[in-house]
């Protein structure tokens, strides 16, 4: 862990700029190229892959995003993407659990964060991420609601204040979203993290 306990996680403004190309609409853009055609999306894709523009990052992020962009094409494009939009591959469905794993080693620990936000990522890859030494990628599993009770758990004893405070929040809020799915009588029900570690 990284022991310094008072810094926050990071907010780089990388969804400002995400939403400002994502809101860009769906229309053609200046080279005609109509931006809900995927195959257009990919041949473009490395039509501009070196040229460092506004259009070229657009179309990154809209291959990168595209529901059925195909995993070869994603794979492909880990290698020789900005951060920012590895990230959003390493967030995609329908990367491999070969590629996720890859990916829960990169360097930098918004692509880890983006890994533990993809809803196929498997238990065992969130095991190895709950002590990576990057704060993003622990806060990020601990503001996950998908992430099973136990693995929140071990972020209660996080060496850092905001990750454990969001471990709680999230833990709160799944007793609390359980008692309406389940309703009954709750103080009979067994919630052994609600009585020891969050008080």
């Amino acid at each position: 862990m990284s022991g310094q306990n008072t810094i926050q996680p990071n907010d780089d403004g990388n969804d400002l700029e995400a939403a400002q190309l994502s809101s860009s609409g769906e229309i053609s853009n200046e080279s005609g190229i109509a931006l809900d055609d995927l195959s257009q999306l990919v041949a473009a894709l490395d039509l501009h892959n070196s040229i460092p523009t506004f259009e070229t990052t657009r179309i990154r992020w809209m291959v990168a995003n595209h529901p059925n962009t195909p995993t070869s094409v994603l794979v492909s494009m880990i290698e020789t993407m900005p951060v920012a939009i590895v990230r959003r591959i390493a967030e995609h469905p329908s990367l491999s659990q070969q590629s996720l794993l890859s990916l829960c080693e990169h360097y930098d620990g918004e692509v880890r964060a983006g890994v533990v936000d993809n809803s196929s990522t498997p238990r065992h890859i969130i095991e190895r991420l709950i002590v990576d030494q990057c704060i993003d990628v622990r806060y990020a599993i601990a503001a996950n609601y998908d992430i099973d009770q136990d693995l929140l758990m071990r972020l209660l004893d996080d060496d850092n204040p905001y990750v454990v405070q969001r471990a709680r929040q999230t833990l709160r809020r799944m007793d609390a979203t359980e008692c309406v799915a389940f309703p009954g009588n709750y103080e009979e029900r067994d919630f052994p993290f609600r009585k020891t570690a969050l008080g």
